[in-house]
């Protein structure tokens, strides 16, 4: 598969080797560790990467903010 090769060729580029404990932030989808697991047989355990589970908090979040902005401005007026 090529999605395994590039893996593969990186992680030889970076040193690693079958003994190498790897670590792999995910936004918590399997696809990823999946991936690396099936080149690196030594994988840390898991990593939340909170950078995806916040932008998706900030999505939910501005329509809210904007909805009560308004709400304020009108009970001002």
């Amino acid at each position: 598969m090529l999605a395994e090769s590039l893996v593969a060729a990186a992680l030889e580029q970076s040193g690693w080797s079958p003994s190498t404990l790897v670590d792999v932030v995910t936004d918590g989808a399997r696809g990823m560790r999946a991936l690396v697991t099936s080149v690196a047989p030594r994988v840390a355990p898991k990593i939340l990467d909170w950078f995806h589970p916040g932008m998706e908090l900030q999505a939910v979040k501005s329509p809210l903010f904007a909805q009560a902005t308004t709400s304020r401005r009108a009970l001002s007026s």
